[in-house]
């Protein structure tokens, strides 16, 4: 808990100088893997990354593309790859228990940061993609299906228990 603990401290002071505070779990493009940031290496099955972008990337002694490299294209471009695509479906619907673990951290820091007065709420996710159009390319063109069938499931789901 020591994360939570720091995260605590960061809200009483700014409780101190009457600030409020909404919590989100900030990510971009998920992991180092895909020149980003945000969820444990455990969640990943790099497969393909970049594909299919045509670029090369030196990688470090864990796999991550070396940051110089990640320069050469914008953020935006990786999200275009197979590789972020399958896993932010496969987060959103559960694959390999993804949603559930996150559902963890979300039950134990709601019930941890209850009694901060100063706490507005909660960002469950921030920018969900939802299905991979390498999987599903009509689902690019219809976005309603997404929200319903990818986000909106994942999003009650967290909120029942952050509700509990």
């Amino acid at each position: 808990m020591d994360y939570f603990q720091d995260v605590k401290k960061i809200i009483n002071l700014c409780n101190k100088y009457n600030i409020q505070v909404l919590l989100v779990p900030h990510h971009e493009l998920y992991s180092g893997y895909f020149c980003g940031h945000g969820f444990p290496d455990w969640a990943f099955n790099v497969t393909s990354f970049p594909k299919p972008l045509k670029i090369e990337f030196r990688r470090d002694m864990h796999g991550y593309p070396f940051q110089e490299d990640c320069k050469n294209l914008l953020k935006i471009d990786y999200y275009m790859s197979e590789d972020v695509q399958g896993f932010s479906e496969d987060f959103l619907t559960n694959v390999n228990g993804l949603s559930d673990k996150f559902a963890e951290f979300w039950a134990k820091a709601s019930y941890y940061f209850k009694d901060c007065d100063n706490l507005l709420g909660y960002e469950i996710m921030n920018t969900p993609w939802g299905s991979s159009f390498f999987r599903h390319p009509s689902d690019a063109f219809r976005p309603q299906h997404i929200n319903n069938n990818y986000i909106l499931p994942f999003y009650k789901k967290i909120n029942l228990i952050i509700r509990k």
